[in-house]
């Protein structure tokens, strides 16, 4: 739980110097966030991007923005 909690605060520190941005934990969690837009911009299956996006910690609203915004990314950022 502690690591969740230091990523949680580096997430909220990196958003507020860099609004609009999406801290992930990881290299390979940028890549399975890029992963899951693309398909989500080519298949169109809610479901499915909503299940990835959440399994990478994104928060709901973020996820509706997602789904409301097909296809569209916005910068993500890995804390280290």
């Amino acid at each position: 739980m502690k690591r969740a909690d230091e990523f949680r605060e580096l997430r909220n520190e990196i958003n507020k110097q860099h609004p609009g941005g999406l801290a992930l934990p990881s290299n390979a969690a940028v890549g399975s966030y890029h992963d899951a837009i693309e398909r989500y911009r080519d298949d169109g299956d809610r479901r499915a991007l909503m299940e990835s996006l959440m399994a990478l910690g994104i928060e709901a609203d973020w996820i509706r923005w997602h789904v409301d915004n097909r296809g569209a990314m916005v910068v993500s950022y890995v804390s280290l």
